[in-house]
């Protein structure tokens, strides 16, 4: 293997591209100041997991946050100091963090002030130094495309096995691009979902150290007919493996310890999860974490730190309680010599941390914790892999090859989550909002069918049926997939689920239940939801829970319509409900995916058509989770009449139908379903309305009604405005002038502004009717407490 290139003074194009990366930054920078930076309030926190002195806390949040992870900050709890926290990940509905201090059982409450600015300063410093000091140019005019590619006779060609040494088992695909990412230079290997792209990392990470540690066995001979490199032999023998997410370290982490197992490298402590690990996969091989390794190497160093921890704590407290000065002067010196004693054992296990890591051959963490982390930034390394490279901000990329590496192989899958920027400047789009695919020229070349030598593609995919293979292969793979028979067979018996027995693809149509898909009511927030189809989807992830489903995965484009969707679900254990990004890199049996778009909106929004390369990308990561059943929950009429002809939406649902597809009535299929017991399917609106009023408790509540049409109004309209109040309830009525005017002498609070075409009813917050533009359709009666608050905190301004 090549040894890495000594520092270079960074000039010409490379060196303006890093001096527009720092403005960038500053941008970045000045986008996140100006955002509201208050406690965020966070609910419900609970214990998962300890590793070392870490304690691990997952608390609900309701506002959305893409603090990146390895962000410190403050949590903040009533009658409590404040208490240091670092984000160890942000999902949807709930954040997990970080903490170095007992907090009970459970925290019903807190709040958490962090820091977004404190990891892009730190990368903004390392440019700034690398500018100075030179680095790698190499790697980082390959980058950003300012070379000429590979030629394509190093691109890995069809080969056969030829040696012995094939981690994880690897099909013969999968192989050649782990040694394709093996190989100096920049690479990238492109995995679509279901090929084994993690497995093939790990693959490559593993063929790597094994070269590394052995010297004697090239990753090129391994292939009978790949000719082997000849460029020599490195001296940073060491394998650095970086993704923007904790989740995706540690998944990739615990299978290159599955390859490597049986090597020695593992056993000897040499493949390390460096930081604090999410996931209970890497939990669960304390022999790759650093802090469990010091505990087994260094037992009475480790037990000997936790006696005077409990002792400092024990001694803080009696030093608060001391009520004489004599008795306070005494505590404090014991409290002094316990902390220097503590001081002096915290220095020794920071040492033996960071012999660990330096004698490494395979590091995994995450690209916040390789530029906040000075020894891992100043660690020599002969390759870099990045996971999920399509998701990794490009000025972390950059800064990554400016270090130092003979190889920079970048996996990842441009058809699926970009990187994201919150500045909307040109400057930050262009650096921020791009990923490496796209930046380094991958993407032009494969789409103007030139041939490029860094690139190798996974085609052969291991999940999906047969007919949601192909549709996704043309919707987003330019019909590149094939699928492994194993998954075919696999999904026919998940096919065989309702609705549409044996049919992988079912469109569900709500065109004629004329559905209302709001704004939610945050005027900071253009999310949107649908209550009526997010009631459908309920009903029908418990049909097919019912059915025999053992996974299934709900999906919403809208962070609103996915929080309302999370709460009808909380109870089906078989059921997970979030937006698209929840589910990057998993995968259910079944996917129900509720795109929610209907009237009064005038088109899609930017994450449903609007914006095509970006609703390509969410939707694909939202069916291609599907394993044997697809069901998409969609409004064909107001796609057909108000998305563009360049909707993804649009293009998925006639691929779908060109492959077989079936298409379902909404109307036609409620009499079947169930729902839950805490939904119930009525055959109109008056039929809602009067239960809904049958319902209300006896104490007092405040009951909120939107009605837009006088057909939907009637007598259960007056009996609200007229009779409720008197019976002590708080009632608020949302009609327009005609209606209005006929209710002036009630009580009711009357409000000209309507939320919507469809009529919605709260009765307090456990219950409430949900239904059609139309009296005469369906609608529905929900009785789920959690999901009356979760749709009142959307729709209400209260």
């Amino acid at each position: 293997m090549a040894a890495a290139a000594s520092p270079q003074p960074i000039l010409g194009l490379v060196r303006d591209v890093v001096v527009e990366v720092i403005e960038a930054i500053g941008d970045e920078l000045s986008a996140l100041a100006a955002t509201d930076s208050s406690a965020v309030d966070l609910r419900n926190g609970r214990p998962v997991a300890q590793i070392g002195t870490q304690r691990l806390w997952s608390f609900e949040l309701d506002v959305v946050s893409s603090v990146p992870p390895e962000t410190p900050g403050r949590l903040l709890i009533d009658g409590c100091d404040p208490v240091r926290a670092t984000v160890l990940a942000v999902g949807d509905f709930d954040i997990v963090l970080g903490v170095d201090a007992e907090l009970g059982e459970t925290l019903p409450h807190a709040a958490l002030s962090v820091q977004p600015w404190f990891i892009l300063d730190a990368l903004r410093d390392r440019l700034t130094e690398l500018l100075e000091v030179g680095g790698d140019v190499g790697l980082a005019e390959a980058l950003l495309d300012l070379d000429e590619p590979a030629p394509v006779g190093s691109q890995t060609r069809a080969a056969t096995c030829g040696g012995t040494y094939n981690p994880l088992d690897l099909s013969r695909e999968q192989l050649r691009a782990a040694v394709h990412a093996s190989r100096p230079g920049l690479r990238f290997v492109w995995g679509p979902p279901g090929t084994g792209k993690t497995s093939t990392l790990a693959g490559a990470a593993a063929l790597l150290a094994h070269e590394l540690s052995n010297r004697s066995a090239p990753a090129e001979a391994l292939l009978g007919d790949l000719e082997a490199d000849q460029s020599g032999g490195g001296t940073d023998r060491r394998v650095l493996v970086v993704a923007h997410a904790n989740a995706a370290v540690d998944v990739a982490m615990a299978r290159i310890a599955d390859a490597l197992d049986g090597s020695g490298l593992v056993e000897a402590g040499r493949v390390l999860r460096v930081g604090t690990p999410h996931l209970p996969i890497v939990r669960e091989r304390p022999e790759i974490l650093p802090d469990e390794i010091i505990a087994r190497d260094h037992p009475q160093l480790v037990r000997r730190r936790d006696e005077l921890e409990a002792e400092r704590r024990a001694l803080s407290a009696r030093l608060k309680a001391a009520a004489s000065e004599s008795k306070q002067e005494t505590l404090a010196k014991d409290l002094e010599s316990v902390r220097a004693e503590l001081a002096h054992i915290g220095t020794q296990l920071r040492d033996a941390r960071a012999a660990l890591i330096r004698d490494a051959a395979v590091v995994g963490a995450t690209l916040s914790k390789l530029v906040l982390d000075d020894l891992l930034w100043r660690l020599p390394t002969s390759a870099v892999i990045v996971d999920e490279a399509s998701m990794s901000g490009l000025p972390f990329l950059l800064a990554t090859a400016l270090r130092g590496a003979s190889t920079l192989a970048c996996f990842g899958d441009f058809r699926q989550l970009p990187p994201i920027a919150v500045s909307e400047r040109q400057s930050t789009r262009q650096w921020f909002g791009r990923d490496v695919f796209e930046v380094a020229g991958v993407l032009s070349r494969f789409e103007a069918d030139e041939p490029d030598g860094r690139l190798a593609i996974l085609h052969m995919q291991h999940r999906m049926g047969e007919t949601i293979s192909s549709v996704v292969g043309k919707f987003a793979y330019f019909d590149l997939l094939h699928t492994h028979p194993a998954a075919a067979e696999r999904a026919r018996d998940i096919a065989a689920l309702p609705p549409a027995e044996g049919v992988e693809i079912v469109v569900i149509d709500t065109s004629s239940l004329a559905t209302s898909c709001l704004v939610e009511a945050d005027p900071d927030s253009y999310s949107r939801v649908n209550l009526l189809t997010a009631a459908l989807t309920t009903s029908l992830a418990h049909l097919l829970a019912g059915a025999g489903a053992t996974s299934v995965g709900v999906v919403a484009p809208y962070r609103a319509q996915a929080r309302l969707l999370e709460a009808a679900l909380r109870g089906l254990r078989v059921a997970t409900a979030a937006t698209t990004h929840r589910f990057q890199g998993s995968e259910r049996d079944v996917v129900i995916v509720d795109l929610a778009d209907a009237e009064p909106q005038s088109g899609p929004s930017r994450l449903t058509g609007r914006d095509p390369e970006l609703a390509l990308r969410l939707l694909n990561v939202g069916v291609s989770r599907a394993k044997g059943k697809l069901l998409v929950v969609a409004d064909l009429r107001f796609l057909t009449a108000k998305h563009p002809t360049t909707s993804p939406a649009r293009s998925l649902i006639d691929l779908a139908a060109h492959h077989g597809a079936v298409t379902v009535e909404a109307e036609a299929l409620i009499p079947t379903l169930a729902g839950s017991a805490a939904i119930e399917w009525v055959p109109n609106w008056p039929t809602a309305a009067a239960r809904l009023v049958e319902r209300l408790p006896v104490d007092p509540t405040s009951v909120d009604v939107n009605v837009a049409t006088e057909e939907l109004a009637g007598p259960w309209l007056d009996h609200v405005a007229n009779r409720l109040p008197a019976l002590g309830h708080s009632v608020t009525i949302r009609a327009p002038v005609e209606i209005a005017l006929d209710l002036e002498s009630s009580s009711a609070d009357l409000r000209l502004r309507t939320l919507g075409p469809a009529p919605i009813a709260f009765g307090g917050e456990t219950a409430m009717a949900v239904g059609s533009a139309d009296p005469a359709k369906p609608a529905a009666c929900i009785t789920d407490e959690a999901v009356v608050v979760a749709a009142r905190r959307r729709l209400l301004v209260e």
